[in-house]
């Protein structure tokens, strides 16, 4: 869906009056999960930084001050079906969300400093609470499927694009090896395959595999706090097929239920 040009033009009028609605110093978490809800265990490890700057439901304007130079990202966490434009520093970052879920932005780099996060929506009916991220270190290691005590695998270490994921009897191979980036991927074989939502599938049944790594949203994955890995541009759960314990279950996504067989642990 393609946001109407009318609210473009509305954005640029509301980008030059740079009307101020909020001013957050942000500022580091404590490595608890209260403090860096939806940051991943080993991600807290690494320094992360998270803060809430707004709620948006009407165009407007948040300003932050980020606590070192570094990488960073615009986190949404949209409900309804409402998608939200950014702009970093009068640079557009563009629009992200269509159905409730959470959302990131591309990576930006930032000084030290203060900075103007320019939110433009919604288009469509919703509202969201924004976060201002800042990018963690990669973590490497292997990622274990704990319902079945097994780990994410790529069958018989192919390389071949479109190969779909499986579990199997954790080994120490180069095809269980995952990196979880600062850009959201989760990479395999040194990071020349990216773990992949096939044809950039959205619906429960899609087979997650592994592709050459595009930078696209159907590549970037979230890894949450409740022990779930879920798509960015889906919003569904890296599952084993029918709950599977065997060697050679499929990866799949599937809607989040809280089941063990979408439980992950690592990288």
């Amino acid at each position: 869906m393609k946001p109407a040009n009318f609210f473009r033009a509305a954005v640029a009028v509301a980008v030059s009056a740079l009307v101020m609605t909020a001013m957050v110093a942000l500022t580091p978490g404590t490595g608890s999960a209260s403090a860096l809800t939806g940051i991943h265990p080993a991600q807290q490890q690494n320094g992360c930084y998270r803060q809430l700057i707004g709620t948006v439901s009407a165009p407007g304007y948040l300003e932050a001050s980020a606590p070192s130079a570094g990488t960073y990202s615009i986190e949404y966490d949209i409900t309804g079906s409402a998608f939200f434009d950014t702009y970093v520093n009068n640079t557009e970052l563009g629009y992200v969300g269509g159905s409730t879920g959470i959302y990131h932005t591309r990576t930006f780099s930032l000084s030290a400093g203060g900075v103007l996060v320019q939110v433009a929506g919604p288009e469509g009916s919703g509202k969201a609470s924004v976060y201002l991220d800042q990018a963690c270190g990669n973590a490497t290691g292997e990622i274990h499927a704990a319902g079945a005590g097994k780990c994410l695998d790529v069958p018989n270490i192919t390389h071949t694009a479109g190969t779909q994921a499986d579990i199997w009897d954790c080994n120490g191979g180069s095809n269980q090896e995952w990196t979880s980036t600062s850009s959201g991927q989760l990479t395999v074989y040194s990071g020349g395959d990216c773990l992949n939502a096939s044809g950039q599938g959205t619906t429960p049944g899609t087979a997650v595999s592994i592709w050459p790594c595009n930078g696209g949203a159907n590549q970037q994955w979230s890894l949450n706090s409740n022990g779930t890995i879920t798509g960015v541009q889906s919003g569904l759960c890296l599952d084993v097929a029918h709950a599977s314990t065997t060697d050679g279950a499929l990866a799949q996504l599937w809607t989040c239920n809280g089941a063990s067989n979408q439980q992950w642990t690592g990288p």
